[in-house]
């Protein structure tokens, strides 16, 4: 048997016991805490750097075909009728189908519920056919510095038609330069109306078909 000698040893046993064990467990969490994590760390991803808007791209015919590239410095530096910033580009801001309106009673085909048909459709090869059409009177050499400034749905006579708003610089090392604003069909690429024309010293002669409405 025990004796009452023995009880208040066992007691300060006990005590001290349940103290150590707090402090480990006080120096475990506290290393847990300061200690770096076990596992590898998230890598950290560099943003990647945004592609260049392409403003001019040159037009160039090679047998037969048209080869659609982005303007070198050369070519850029015989540019004389320059792009307009895209705030100038519209004088409304009505529109339809993700299209600046132009033309007649904007604000009721404004409304995407109301019939409106239309004479073409967009197609994405508008500049190699609007390139056809610029070059395929022009000598081998002739190039074609083209900006795009804006997309427009032309309504006249409760019709609607796809157009672009564009700027054609032409590149002539023999005859000069020159330049003009313009609407193409966005479905064949023929030109609707031209203006803004620009020449150099020695202007290269202009043949096209001008298509009107």
């Amino acid at each position: 048997m025990k004796t009452d000698q023995e009880t208040p040893k066992i007691k300060s046993s006990l005590i001290a016991g349940v103290m150590i064990c707090g402090i480990v467990a006080g120096l475990i969490y506290w290393f847990n805490q300061e200690s770096p994590p076990s596992h590898t760390p998230q890598q950290v991803v560099s943003p990647q750097p945004q592609s260049k808007t392409i403003v001019y791209e040159t037009l160039e015919k090679k047998d037969k075909n048209i080869k659609r590239y982005p303007s070198t410095s050369v070519e850029l530096k015989n540019i004389s009728l320059h792009k307009k910033p895209d705030d100038h580009a519209s004088p409304t801001t009505l529109k339809r189908a993700g299209r600046f309106l132009r033309g007649d009673d904007l604000e009721r085909f404004s409304d995407e519920k109301v019939y409106l048909p239309t004479v073409n459709t967009p197609n994405p090869n508008w500049k190699e056919k609007l390139g056809h059409e610029l070059l395929r009177f022009q000598p081998e050499g002739v190039k074609v510095a083209l900006a795009h400034e804006q997309s427009y749905l032309s309504i006249s006579k409760g019709k609607g038609r796809y157009m672009e708003l564009i700027v054609v610089n032409y590149i002539n090392p023999v005859s000069g330069n020159t330049a003009f604003r313009a609407l193409a069909d966005s479905e064949t690429g023929q030109l609707i109306d031209t203006w803004d024309q620009t020449h150099s010293e020695r202007p290269v002669q202009i043949k096209f078909t001008q298509h009107q409405d």
